[in-house]
């Protein structure tokens, strides 16, 4: 009787433990282009593994975003998500370009290998702003990235 209630207890710890997902694995990747930009969402490039893999809230996915078109200027990255029920978006990692003094060459990738996504976001928003001289215009794209 005693063997039978540990086989069932340590079969519900195993059940109801919470589960943690492997990087997110996309058949195809996403990939959205402008004139002066390429989006590339894909699977998540673990080099480490010390690396996170995700978790029960979050998948984790690889996000490229090439120069297409001459040299750019203080460059910065931003991403957002919806937050459900708020009428504000969500910056969604910490690790976004600071863009002082941050300088593409043509054709140059920013590479953010280990993206968390929110498993419950459809899509999110990535902010890119540049300048094509060093104290020149400012200039701005937006894209829409919709998560598989």
């Amino acid at each position: 009787m005693k063997k039978m209630l540990y086989i069932m207890m340590i079969t519900f710890v195993f059940i109801s433990s919470p589960h943690f997902t492997e990087a997110k694995s996309m058949k195809e990747p996403v990939v959205l282009d402008s004139d002066e930009w390429t989006l590339t969402l894909d699977n998540a490039e673990i080099d480490d593994e010390n690396m996170t893999k995700g978790n029960e809230k979050a998948d984790v996915y690889s996000l490229k975003i090439a120069n297409k078109d001459g040299n750019k200027y203080n460059v910065t990255v931003h991403t957002f998500r919806k937050e459900p029920g708020k009428s504000y978006d969500f910056g969604m990692s910490v690790n976004d370009t600071d863009g002082e003094d941050v300088m593409l060459a043509n054709k140059e990738v920013i590479n953010f290998k280990n993206f968390p996504v929110f498993k419950e976001a459809k899509e999110f928003e990535v902010f890119i702003m540049w300048q094509e001289e060093e104290s020149g215009r400012f200039f701005k794209q937006d894209f829409t990235v919709p998560v598989q």
